[in-house]
C-alpha cells in the first residue's frame, strides 16, 4: 500500500512536540482523570484527526510518551490494568 503525502508538507520533530503538547493541553481533565489508558486513543485521534497524519508516527508517539510522562508521571498502581474476576458456577 502506497501513502501520499502531500506535496511540501513536512514536520519537525518540534513542530510534532508542539501539536501534540495543543492538542494533549486540550484535553488534560480528561487525560487526568483516565490516565494511560487513553494514550492509545490520543496517539490514534493524533494519527487521524489533525494534520499530524501527515508526520512520522514514531516522532508522534515519542511526543505523546513524553507529554504523558510529563503531565501524568510514571505509570503507577492506577495505571495497570484491571484483572476480571471470573465467578464459577456450580451446575
Amino acid at each position: 500500500m502506497t501513502v501520499l503525502i502531500p506535496l511540501g508538507v513536512s514536520f519537525t520533530p518540534e513542530q510534532v512536540v508542539e501539536k501534540v503538547d495543543a492538542y494533549v493541553d486540550s484535553k488534560e481533565s480528561e487525560i487526568t482523570t483516565e490516565r494511560y489508558k487513553l494514550l492509545p486513543s490520543t496517539i490514534a485521534a493524533l494519527k487521524t484527526d489533525t494534520d499530524l497524519k501527515w508526520a512520522p508516527p514514531l516522532d508522534v508517539k515519542k511526543a505523546v510518551d513524553a507529554k504523558f510522562l510529563a503531565l501524568l508521571g510514571p505509570k503507577d498502581e492506577r495505571d495497570a490494568p484491571v484483572k476480571k474476576v471470573r465467578l464459577h458456577h456450580n451446575d
